[in-house]
């Protein structure tokens, strides 16, 4: 049962008058101040000023009915399996609900939501049984619905004729999301193209011809955003003219295949000077772009993402030119040089920096650029070479909240513990296979504990830890009861790897969602057992046997405690041999699993097996066992 449940109801009236700044006496009906429970997986906003219950919403086997008529928002954070969907009806006694999150909820249970006629944002991930005609006809009944996001847990593509059931809100909406939901085709395109009100499209699976792209543009003139996978052969020209998707504070995300990234990406700057976004997305490996760039024109770009790209020494001097670039996320030809790199040195709006390097820059150019971006929040650094003063920046960067490193060779125990410790308001730290990995893991668990906000720690190397240094290690995350994900891995086969009992300690993380448990650094099944027992709210674990013996049906019972677990990597789990039937057995408890991936691990690789999990796993979306 939530906390929030046994609070004494004065204590909630405190709350409430709090929050909605009140003097005294009951809280004012116009107040606006909302409370976020989290209750049995659920998170509701409730306006203080209508709902001060002697309970707080409790969710254990129905809605609270007296509290309902005043959920303004919902979200469903666990997964919803199909013995369990018969509780969605509950929600038509939320009249006033406005905005609904469903993590993950079979299709049939969608049919509850027709009632709920004052609904304006809809975001669900379903599990979608093979194909159904009439899976959007729940949508209709949402008379109000201006934002609909669809995404299918499973590749199980529906007919495109089901959107016709969007039609009855052709006025009203004007976001659609559609996430490997359905290939959209002519006949679809034409459907589409009568949702007038849109501005905002997309469709991730698409096989349109020219013409059909060019009525759907013609047809929809409010569209400011279009994702959408782009054939070869079908030009955007129509795309641009016809919609605001090139004009100011337009977007583009493309899905598309080499030969037209190069073009699109080097005639930007001619074809749609005043857009504000654009992201490539490339179907197929990376590649040099070959043609003269463009982007010295994008005065408006706000965000440009070309991941794969490599960009030459022009395309990245002129990007100093893009003044109101807030979001970049590039990769650098080996020719690039610091005098290229420092045409940055302007970009003082940046607010997310994901740069792929050379090793032929030099720390003051890189450390130059980013003292030119004070306001930076997200930044990721690879294939980087020099020292830790690179980092020294961060110092000034106090609204930085999350930091990436890949790749690095940065030298200097104590430069890079200085920078490290710099960065007070960093949220997540992610480090994968950087530098001499003594001096990186001492910086590290020096930083560590300067790091109040810190949640999120993930740390990849390349080989095992002496004992001393994983304890040390083991020992710092466990004073860090903050933490939310403790990532902590390598990829390798170890051998000789002793105990190291001080991963035991990692009990005291009762808040963790996401862990990774790695053999080849120390863990054995007794701290695995204790941890488990202690974070009973994980939602994705992966445990990685780097010695190939130690994971065995005990691990797997160790996970009954998680009910909440969502997501499962078992790597390299040889101990769960073809003959342990336990391991099978074990994971039927997990019932709120989606997604199953068991990579080397014999004991899950039969067909048998895969199917006895399927049977009796209500939630589970995704099943894959390889070697």
């Amino acid at each position: 049962m939530s906390p929030w449940a046994a609070l004494p109801a004065d204590l909630v009236r405190r709350i409430a008058h709090e929050l909605c700044a009140s003097p005294g006496g009951d809280c004012p009906a116009h107040a606006t101040s909302q409370l976020r429970l989290v209750c049995w997986g659920w998170a509701a906003s409730l306006r203080i000023g209508e709902c001060v219950p002697a309970k707080v919403w409790d969710w254990t086997e129905r809605m609270d009915l007296a509290l309902a008529p005043h959920a303004c928002n919902l979200e469903l954070l666990a997964p919803l399996p199909l013995a369990a969907s018969s509780t969605l009806p509950e929600l038509q006694h939320c009249s006033r609900l406005r905005s609904l999150r469903l993590q993950h909820v079979h299709l049939p249970a969608l049919a509850a939501l027709a009632g709920l006629t004052s609904l304006l944002l809809l975001d669900a991930t379903v599990f979608f049984p093979d194909s159904t005609p009439d899976w959007l006809e729940w949508a209709a009944g949402l008379v109000k619905l201006q934002e609909l996001r669809i995404t299918a847990a499973q590749m199980r593509l529906q007919p495109e004729g089901g959107l016709s059931s969007l039609l009855p809100l052709r006025r009203h909406i004007q976001t659609l999301r559609l996430d490997d939901c359905m290939v959209l085709t002519d006949a679809g395109a034409a459907v589409m193209a009568r949702l007038c009100a849109l501005e905002r499209l997309e469709v991730t699976c698409c096989r349109i011809s020219q013409a059909a792209l060019d009525q759907l543009a013609r047809a929809l003139p409010r569209l400011t955003h279009l994702e959408t996978r782009l054939p070869d052969g079908v030009a955007v020209d129509a795309l641009l003219r016809e919609t605001r998707v090139a004009a100011e504070g337009g977007s583009l995300v493309a899905h598309v295949s080499q030969g037209k990234a190069s073009t699109l990406v080097s005639w930007a700057g001619l074809c749609m000077p005043n857009v504000a976004r654009l992201e490539v997305r490339l179907l197929g490996p990376g590649f040099l772009l070959p043609e003269p760039a463009t982007f010295a024109r994008l005065h408006h770009l706000e965000c440009l993402s070309l991941p794969g790209i490599l960009l030459p020494s022009d395309a990245v001097e002129q990007l100093g030119n893009c003044l109101q670039l807030q979001e970049l996320e590039v990769e650098l030809n080996f020719s690039v040089r610091d005098h290229s790199l420092l045409c940055w040195r302007n970009l003082n709006r940046m607010r997310r920096l994901r740069l792929t390097g050379n090793l032929s820059l030099g720390d003051e150019a890189v450390a130059g650029v980013l003292r030119g971006m004070p306001l930076l929040q997200e930044l990721c650094l690879e294939q980087l070479h020099g020292s830790g003063a690179i980092l020294a920046p961060l110092a000034a960067m106090s609204a930085l909240r999350s930091l990436s490193l890949a790749g690095c060779h940065l030298l200097g125990t104590e430069a890079l513990t200085a920078s490290l410790s710099s960065a007070t308001s960093l949220v997540s730290l992610q480090i994968k296979s950087c530098g001499v990995q003594s001096m990186l893991c001492e910086a590290v668990v020096a930083a560590l504990s300067c790091l109040p906000a810190l949640k999120e720690v993930q740390l990849g190397l390349r080989r095992a830890l002496p004992a001393p240094a994983a304890e040390a290690l083991a020992s710092t995350c466990s004073g860090l009861t903050q933490l939310t994900a403790l990532d902590l891995y390598f990829a390798d086969i170890a051998r000789d790897v002793p105990a190291v009992q001080a991963w035991g300690q990692l009990s005291s993380l009762t808040g963790l969602r996401r862990l990774h448990a790695c053999t080849g650094l120390g863990w054995d099944a007794a701290s695995f057992t204790g941890v488990a027992a202690a974070a009973t709210a994980l939602r994705a674990l992966t445990v990685t046997d780097n010695l190939g013996k130690v994971v065995d049906g005990s691990w797997v019972a160790a996970l009954a405690p998680l009910a909440q677990l969502s997501t499962l990597l078992l790597n390299s789990c040889a101990g769960l041999g073809a003959a342990d039937a336990d391991g099978a057995a074990g994971l039927c408890c997990l019932t709120a699993l989606t997604s199953l991936e068991a990579f080397r691990t014999p004991g899950l690789c039969n067909l048998a097996t895969v199917r006895h999990l399927q049977s009796n796993l209500p939630c589970l979306a995704r099943i894959s066992t390889h070697e």
